[in-house]
């Protein structure tokens, strides 16, 4: 009886053992059943590498420093003739920068009273909120500039191609109203489509007069901003042409406009 028990026993062991022995990933593992159903399904925390602080470089602001004080060679020889009648080019910030609508009426000031025996205008009623200066509220009496709209002449804008041939086309008409302001010829550009309704008969007449020209063999740019070179050598072409009457004689003009007033 006791033999029977003992051999019953020895069997159930042996059976239970083979089948430990037969469940895939245990046997010769070293580890208990718990232990591998703890650890098969742990993975390990991935190394966070922190990402280097970059900081910004700083670099200049391309609007500064960026422009030349001495006149490109295209615009050597206007410059040296607009100095030879007098005008005012000293204390030159840039020739290449562009010029802002106050700016752009110093010059034109200056101009005018180089070759106009007109008095200039006491100024008189300011129409503008936005500035007090002097020089631009005669331009207003004068008819050659005019503000944004009724009340703001935003003098610190810049001036583009169209805007400074349509003050330029009124300057001509206001020295030399003899002059037939029609265009003999309408000249199409590639860029036509850009030009403002109001600037398009000013453009047409100082293209014709050989004072406005296109930027390439088909291009204009109306909007493009001007700058002091671009815009002296305007005034020299205005100066030499046949059809513009010149008040006074150049050689002895020595009034020069040169408020400097906001």
């Amino acid at each position: 009886m006791k033999s029977k028990f003992i051999m019953t026993l020895v069997f159930i062991m042996l059976i239970f053992t083979i089948s430990l022995i037969s469940i895939p990933g245990l046997s010769n593992t070293g580890i208990d059943v718990v232990s591998a159903a703890t650890t098969s399904n742990s993975a390990p925390e991935p190394v966070v590498t922190p990402k280097p602080v970059v900081t910004p470089e700083i670099t200049s602001n391309p609007e500064i420093n960026n422009y030349s004080k001495s006149p490109s060679n295209w615009a050597v020889n206007d410059v040296n003739d607009a100095k030879s009648i007098g005008l005012d080019l000293n204390n030159i910030e840039a020739f290449d920068k562009p010029l802002t609508r106050k700016e752009f009426v110093k010059v034109i000031m200056n101009f005018y009273s180089l070759v106009s025996d007109t008095s200039m205008p006491v100024s008189g009623v300011n129409p503008y909120s936005d500035t007090t200066n002097s020089q631009i509220i005669k331009t207003y009496e004068l008819g050659i500039v005019k503000g944004i709209d009724n009340t703001r002449f935003n003098p610190d804008g810049l001036l583009t191609r169209q805007e400074a041939s349509l003050i330029l086309y009124r300057l001509f008409n206001n020295l030399s109203p003899g002059v037939n302001y029609s265009s003999n010829v309408l000249h199409e550009f590639s860029d036509s489509a850009d030009i403002s309704s109001w600037a398009y008969e000013s453009i047409q007449f100082m293209y014709d007069h050989k004072i406005l020209l296109g930027t390439s063999q088909n291009t204009i740019k109306p909007k493009e901003f001007i700058t002091l070179e671009q815009s002296v050598a305007l005034f020299m072409r205005t100066y030499k042409n046949p059809d513009f009457v010149k008040q006074v004689d150049i050689n002895s003009s020595t009034t020069n406009s040169t408020d400097d007033d906001d």
